[in-house]
C-alpha cells in the first residue's frame, strides 16, 4: 500500500479554502521514515561546489556528503525532489531515517559538511607549509649547481638564493588550489538567514492573524506561507500527512512537530 507521505505530494487541485481554520490548538509529531542500506533508493547529494548528483547506492555518496542527502524511497515517497520540502537523511552512520523537512535546510547542512571539510583540509595544508619553513632554516637544502644547465636548475637557484625550497613551492600552490575550493552558500542556493519555523496561512482566519501577531511580539523568526499558493499548500499537506493529521491553518512546523490551531501556551511550549 503506498505511503501517506507519498500520497501527500499529490497535485493540489482542490480550492486552498478547504483547508479549516482551527482555534484550539495541538502538537503532532512529524514521523520519519525508516529504511535500510539494502532497500533500492535514490539518492541526491550535494558536491563541494554546490552541484547537484544522483546515485543509486550510498557507497556512491562522498562521505562528506553523507551528512546532506535528499532520498527517494520507491512507494513511501514521492518521485518530485523539488519544490519547498525534501525527505532528508544523514546517511553516514547505520539506521538511517528520512525526514520532512525544508529544502533549505538541507542545503544548509550539505553546505555546513562541505565548509567543515574545507576547513580541515585548508588548516592542514597550511600546517605543512609551517613545518616546510621550519624544516628549511633548521637542515638548508643543497645549494644548487652554481651553473645551471636547464630552467628548471636556475629556477631552483633562485628558490635557493630567496630562501625557499621548492616543497615549499609546491605546498604554497596547493595552499591557493585549496583556496580557490572554499564552499559559498549562493552555490548551494541559501541565504545564511533560514528561517527556523514555518507558519502556514491564509486570509480570514482569524487564529493564523493571532499566531503571526504572537510570533512576531516574542521576536521568534519564522517563514510566512500563504496556502493561496499551490506549492505552500502542497508543502503542507506533506507535512500534515506525515503527523497523520488533515491539514489546517494556522500550522505552525519546527522540527519534528507540527502545531495546528492557535493557543500561547501550545506555542510557547
Amino acid at each position: 500500500m503506498r505511503s501517506v507521505a507519498l500520497a501527500a505530494f499529490a497535485t493540489v487541485s482542490a480550492a486552498c479554502s478547504q483547508f479549516p481554520c482551527v482555534d484550539e490548538a495541538g502538537a503532532h509529531r512529524v514521523e520519519p521514515l525508516s529504511f535500510e542500506y539494502s532497500m533500492p533508493a535514490r539518492y541526491t547529494y550535494w558536491f563541494q561546489d554546490g552541484a547537484q548528483r544522483v546515485v543509486f547506492g550510498r557507497d556512491e555518496v562522498p562521505s562528506t556528503a553523507r551528512h546532506a542527502v535528499l532520498v527517494h524511497l520507491p512507494e513511501r515517497t514521492a518521485p518530485d525532489l523539488h519544490g519547498p520540502v525534501g525527505w532528508y537523511a544523514d546517511v553516514s552512520g547505520d539506521a538511517p531515517q528520512a525526514q520532512l523537512v525544508p529544502m533549505a535546510t538541507v542545503r544548509a547542512r550539505a553546505y555546513a559538511a562541505w565548509s567543515g571539510d574545507w576547513a580541515a583540509r585548508w588548516m592542514a595544508v597550511n600546517a605543512a607549509v609551517t613545518v616546510a619553513r621550519q624544516d628549511l632554516r633548521d637542515d638548508p637544502p643543497p645549494a644548487p649547481d652554481p651553473e645551471p644547465q636547464s630552467g628548471f636548475e636556475k629556477f631552483h637557484g633562485e628558490l635557493f638564493d630567496e630562501g625557499i625550497s621548492l616543497d615549499e613551492v609546491k605546498l604554497q600552490r596547493a595552499v591557493r588550489a585549496i583556496g580557490a575550493q572554499r564552499p559559498a552558500p549562493r552555490d548551494f542556493g541559501i541565504s545564511l538567514d533560514i528561517h527556523p519555523a514555518w507558519l502556514f496561512v491564509d486570509a480570514g482566519c482569524d487564529a493564523c492573524d493571532a499566531a503571526e501577531a504572537w510570533l512576531d511580539e516574542t521576536g521568534v523568526r519564522y517563514h510566512r506561507l500563504d496556502i493561496q499558493d499551490p506549492s505552500n499548500a502542497g508543502a503542507l499537506r506533506a507535512v500534515s500527512a506525515t503527523a497523520a493529521v488533515e491539514p489546517a491553518v494556522p500550522s505552525l512546523w519546527r522540527g519534528a512537530w507540527v502545531t495546528q490551531g492557535f493557543s500561547k501556551d501550545a506555542y510557547a511550549r
